[in-house]
């Protein structure tokens, strides 16, 4: 006999998209990222319906430490020869000769505002390559699950999945995430990353996961964002004085905090990388993989993911005719100003604080 919602089942059940008390409304084909479309409202995504969702985390507690295996392996038989592992997919394992060289990535520095410099660089042959990526309500998914396919794959990866708590946090137009790794068990990172999303005008705003941002972004190797992530790299001190890229409709944005926004794809200045808009992420991925395992392994992920995008319209940015960029540009406006009111906050709050060294 059912025994009625356990208290689990009613905190599951009453997650907002913004827990903060802010509410927001996503137009069909909008969002902060994308702007929206000709007026078809979609509904409000209030709360998760028991029963679709929420009875499948109704005996969730908090998961038992989850030790990640290395994405890829070596096998000792192959190494003789050519590189050769096995990809992780799910339960299953399918052999793919993958890494250029044995032993996993293999650097080749890089020096000046291209790339980190050889005194920063180690060996990863065999030690473990922490990336972590935040999590937060209201993020764009697919900022960040882009790279996850790519990123999870580079040899010895451990993947941490960040917010304050472990519960399920929901994405900007609905979907369901799960983080892995609170805040105060993140090890130390390799990699930070961090996307954008509606969700960041709250967390610009939040203390804690500010400090969190600047601490261990402050104290990683590579410091990365996709899309609008950068304004939150810049809200902790982290892009003074560093090229970045963002979102085309924020990227003026990023003056507030000292930060050169520059109108490219990926950007990458020193261990700053970053990614433009949304689907920017996975060509930021593969940029990220060549810096820290080199192109080799780069390569061998593109290839194997069978990336090729072939868009079935003609229309950037920078070829789209003026009067449909003005029109997407008003339309956008009442989440704009919602954006720069946090920037404008943020910035403030910034030059209160002791700048973050390089």
């Amino acid at each position: 006999m059912h025994a009625g919602p356990t208290a689990d089942d009613q905190r599951v059940d009453a997650l907002h998209i913004d827990r903060e008390g802010a509410r927001h409304d996503f137009k069909a084909g909008g969002g902060p990222n994308r702007p929206a479309a000709h007026g078809a409202d979609l509904p409000q995504i209030r709360r998760i319906r028991r029963g679709r969702f929420a009875s499948q985390f109704k005996d969730l507690k908090r998961p038992p430490k989850i030790e990640q295996k290395p994405i890829l392996e070596q096998d000792e038989d192959e190494t003789s020869g050519r590189g050769g592992g096995h990809v992780s997919l799910g339960r299953k394992c399918v052999s793919f000769d993958i890494s250029a060289k044995p032993g996993g990535c293999q650097h080749r520095p890089r020096q000046g505002r291209g790339g980190i410099s050889q005194r920063k660089r180690r060996s990863m042959s065999s030690k473990p390559i922490h990336i972590g990526i935040v999590y937060f309500p209201g993020m764009t998914q697919l900022d960040v699950t882009g790279p996850f396919e790519v990123l999870a794959r580079l040899p010895n990866a451990r993947v941490h999945l960040l917010w304050k708590r472990i519960e399920p946090i929901v994405s900007d137009v609905g979907l369901p995430l799960l983080p892995t790794t609170t805040f105060g068990e993140c090890p130390d990172l390799d990699i930070f990353c961090i996307g954008g999303g509606p969700g960041m005008t709250s967390i610009m705003g939040d203390d804690e996961v500010i400090s969190f941002v600047r601490e261990k972004g402050g104290s990683t190797r590579y410091v990365t964002s996709i899309c609008a992530g950068s304004l939150v790299l810049g809200s902790a001190g982290l892009l003074t004085g560093y090229r970045s890229a963002c979102h085309w409709l924020m990227r003026d944005m990023l003056a507030s905090f000292g930060a050169i926004a520059v109108d490219q794809r990926v950007v990458v200045d020193r261990n700053r990388i970053s990614g433009g808009g949304v689907t920017a992420g996975v060509d930021f991925a593969f940029r990220v993989a060549a810096e820290v395992c080199g192109e080799d392994v780069a390569k061998r992920l593109q290839l194997f993911l069978e990336y090729q995008p072939e868009p079935p319209f003609d229309i950037t940015v920078q070829n789209a005719p003026s009067e449909l960029l003005e029109k997407i540009k008003s339309d956008s406006q009442p989440w704009l100003r919602a954006r720069q009111a946090a920037v404008d906050r943020a910035a403030e709050k910034l030059r209160s604080r002791k700048p973050v060294s390089a």
